[in-house]
């Protein structure tokens, strides 16, 4: 009697077995179909991401040369002290026509088809805030900016400024988009590390020199 109960029980042990077996083999199946469907969903929404960052590129470099299309007739002074806190963009354009001049430009007010202050990007920054010169004619432009180094040794008087005030600082340069300002930045930190003697901006393109 002993023994056929012993017989049952292997029969009944080796038939759960059996049942375990199939149920794993049928749960490692589905996780097998499911890894395939993931695998299809993931290459599938990795597609797409490729294609949205595609059109996101494409969108930034649109809207990087509308700026570049705008910005090609401004320059942006720094260092140019303020007259008072609310300075109206006539009097910033006035500013910019003496000191123009006093660099060696014949420039007038009707050359100018904006001038105002524009907060600094460093939002600790102090001192006088930026002006960004906005010409109608690129020609001009291209003027002041071949004169840029003289800016700095105009008399304060000449802009109508107290004798106080201060240009020896003054900075007059390209205005960069966004995009530009960050890869002049990049090839400031190329140029420090593989010793490039100067780094400048030429219509918008980043050149460094080693002499």
């Amino acid at each position: 009697m002993p023994r056929v109960c012993n017989d049952k029980t292997v029969n009944l042990s080796d038939s759960e077995a059996e049942k375990s077996l199939n149920f794993l083999g049928n749960q490692v199946d589905d996780m097998s179909r499911f890894c395939e469907f993931a695998e299809k969903e993931f290459k599938q929404l990795n597609k797409r991401l490729e294609g949205v960052a595609k059109k996101s590129d494409e969108l930034s470099d649109a809207i990087d040369d509308i700026q570049k299309y705008s910005y090609q007739y401004n320059v942006k002074l720094l260092g140019v002290p303020e007259c008072n806190e609310r300075e109206t963009a006539a009097t910033s354009t006035e500013l910019c026509v003496r000191l123009f001049n006093g660099m060696g430009v014949e420039v007038k007010a009707h050359d100018i088809d904006i001038a105002h202050r524009v907060p600094h990007r460093n939002a600790f920054a102090t001192g006088p805030k930026p002006i960004v010169c906005k010409f109608v004619r690129r020609v001009v432009k291209d003027e002041v900016i071949r004169q840029r180094k003289e800016a700095s040794k105009v008399k304060s008087e000449a802009l109508g400024l107290s004798s106080d005030a201060s240009l020896c600082n003054v900075l007059v340069m390209e205005h960069l988009t966004p995009k530009a300002q960050n890869l002049l930045a990049e090839a400031k930190r190329f140029s420090k590390q593989h010793n490039f003697k100067f780094c400048w901006v030429k219509n918008a393109k980043n050149i460094p020199k080693k002499e």
